[in-house]
């Protein structure tokens, strides 16, 4: 299984050419001095933007933007990177840190093709599932 997923995850950065334009445009905002909030607003449901609303374990489990953020100096925006789960890129913001706590803000960009694409292989029926799971509402 986990090979699969680092299929996808390289499949998926291959493919998804809307995940890096967007990613392109973001780093192209970044640099002109906007604040991840601010581009989040402009680009809309185009990316997913969070924060951490204080300070969390920096070995968070949240695809490695904990980790990220330790690394940077307060105020600092990272470089775009593929988070550890490999479902998009994100941009991660140090807001404060301590020797084992960090507070960030980011901004996740979803890769969608590689599903979309599987999506319409399984509708036209090229797919043939040979195993069959009734599942039980509970």
């Amino acid at each position: 299984m986990i090979y699969l997923s680092l299929v996808k995850e390289k499949v998926s950065q291959a493919i998804d050419t809307n995940a890096v334009q967007l990613a392109a445009q973001v780093e192209s905002l970044i640099k002109s001095g906007k604040d991840l909030k601010t581009i989040s607003e402009e680009l809309g449901d185009k990316v997913l933007y969070e924060e951490t609303g204080g300070l969390v374990d920096k070995m968070n489990v949240d695809g490695g933007r904990s980790l990220k953020a330790m690394s940077l100096n307060a105020g600092e925006i990272s470089d775009k990177f593929v988070s550890s789960s490999g479902d998009g890129y994100y941009f991660v913001k140090l807001v404060a840190k301590t020797d084992s706590t960090v507070n960030y803000t980011s901004i996740k960009i979803s890769f969608t093709e590689f599903d979309k694409q599987m999506k319409e292989i399984r509708d036209s029926g090229k797919i043939k599932e040979l195993i069959k799971i009734d599942r039980q509402e509970s």
